[in-house]
């Protein structure tokens, strides 16, 4: 379970009129809502029917009664994961990196040891702006994390890596961004490139090398091989 706001952030009115769920094992339970609709809800995950180990997704829509001007419907995605493995195996040692919107990581990257099949990790002194958060292992000591067969994982997922908007005069600290490190698996063959930036199984996160001339002290890059 998760809870969530939804507000009016508008100068006119706004009644919810329906609530949609692509998939029968998500809904969106009413915690502390008005008249409006608006309020609190609750997502529930119906994790009895998800059975296989894998990845899941799903939308809830909040739909608003028709008004004039029209009001946007409000679409909030959801990812779950399913895992019939030891919740305190571990994956070995571990590189915490964020990284900008060009790739670079502009914080050292923080390695962490496993504690009951868990990472905890606190990053200080990062600059104002946009990153996004990975994790994972570097067996081959190759400068590079989440190679084939390497385990590795992004907040929220590594299929889409969410957007962290870093500014310590709104928010001065930022807590719970957890998320699941796998092991990537080794598939020989040939395949077509992921055209949405999603992962491909042979992505690599530049974590440490040499310097990059046109960024200077710049030398822990993002990018994909």
């Amino acid at each position: 379970q998760l809870e969530l706001v939804l507000q009016n952030i508008g100068t006119g009115s706004i009644n919810i009129a329906s609530i949609v769920s692509t998939e029968p094992w998500l809904r969106a339970l009413a915690t502390a809502i008005g008249a409006d609709g608006l309020g609190t809800y609750t997502l529930d995950i119906d994790r009895s029917v998800l059975t296989d180990d894998g990845s899941y997704s799903a939308t809830i829509q909040f739909v608003p009664a028709p008004t004039i001007p029209a009001a946007s419907a409000v679409t909030v995605s959801v990812f779950v994961q399913v895992s019939s493995t030891n919740p305190e195996a571990d994956a070995g040692l571990h590189f915490i990196i964020l990284v900008d919107d060009l790739g670079r990581s502009v914080v050292p990257p923080i390695a962490v040891n496993p504690n009951n099949g868990a990472y905890t990790f606190t990053i200080t002194d990062v600059p104002v702006g946009s990153y996004r958060l990975f994790g994972g292992s570097d067996m081959d000591n190759d400068g590079f994390l989440c190679d084939a067969g390497e385990a590795c994982g992004a907040f929220r997922n590594l299929d889409a890596p969410e957007v962290l908007n870093v500014n310590a005069n709104v928010t001065p600290q930022m807590t719970d961004l957890d998320f699941v490190s796998e092991f990537r698996a080794v598939i020989s063959g040939q395949a077509q490139s992921n055209a949405a930036g999603g992962a491909s199984a042979t992505r690599g996160i530049r974590f440490r090398g040499t310097p990059d001339p046109g960024q200077p002290g710049a030398d822990k890059r993002l990018e994909e091989r």
